[in-house]
């Protein structure tokens, strides 16, 4: 039930409790499949990963930039001026902004300054390619 709750609640802040919820009490392999499927598609979840990253990747998912609802999908590409304000509220120097990023993108899995719906569309191409 939690889990079905964690995955098809249209409403943000309960689905986020129960996810916060089953990787708080349930950080089982079944929880972690669930967790791996909704990384680029769920802002709570993109949050809860990129945080492993950095600071900076814990507010990067968040409208506030504070690391808390309400979160942006990590399907969209984070605009410049977006990258730099977080860099900033995170005491990253402007020189390091893009090893940041793309470290972080390579933790994510995808291209945050593209967004994961991009990374998502190109595998998509290349299976289509492979046929």
């Amino acid at each position: 039930m939690l889990c079905n709750r964690a995955v098809e609640e249209k409403h943000e802040f309960p689905r986020n409790i129960a996810l916060e919820a089953l990787i708080q009490y349930w950080p089982d392999d079944e929880t972690w499949q669930l967790f791996t499927t909704r990384i680029s598609i769920d802002g709570f979840v993109a949050t809860w990963h990129a945080e492993k990253h950095s600071n900076f990747g814990r507010i990067i998912f968040t409208r506030d930039l504070n690391g808390i609802s309400p979160h942006l999908s990590p399907s969209i590409p984070i605009p410049q001026q977006y990258l730099e304000k977080a860099a900033k509220q995170t005491n990253i120097p402007p020189d390091q902004l893009d090893a940041t990023i793309k470290s972080l993108s390579e933790h994510m899995g995808w291209d945050i300054t593209k967004g994961s719906q991009a990374h998502l569309n190109q595998d998509l191409a290349n299976t289509a390619n492979e046929e």
